[in-house]
């Protein structure tokens, strides 16, 4: 018995050392922020077409009609990758199309 607590114990320090893996926000759990970035064409792609595409964005809108979507990466258990998580930003125009895009690297505090 003290044997296999000695071994349980030691199991749980080593987890707690370990990183936690970043992913990528998007429906297509493979899918990188460059990989996303790339599947995007400024003046062409729609609201609808990322939404079909990417997933669900956390979304600022603006009162002049603009919206900037956001995909972090997260890790495994749901929280920031770091203190400022790496992002893939985007600007739709008040028709819904992308104008901007960007990826924000993380940062670490």
């Amino acid at each position: 018995m003290r044997c296999c607590t000695l071994v349980v114990a030691t199991l749980v320090c080593f987890a707690g050392c370990a990183a936690p893996q970043s992913r990528a926000p998007f429906r297509d759990p493979a899918l990188t922020l460059q990989g996303a970035s790339e599947t995007i064409v400024p003046g062409k792609t729609a609201r609808d077409a990322l939404a079909a595409n990417l997933g669900p964005a956390t979304t600022v809108r603006f009162a002049s009609g603009f919206e900037v979507w956001i995909y972090s990466m997260k890790t495994a258990a749901g929280q920031s990758s770091a203190t400022s998580p790496a992002e893939l930003v985007l600007l739709l125009d008040p028709a819904g199309v992308v104008q901007k895009v960007r990826i924000k690297p993380a940062y670490a505090p």
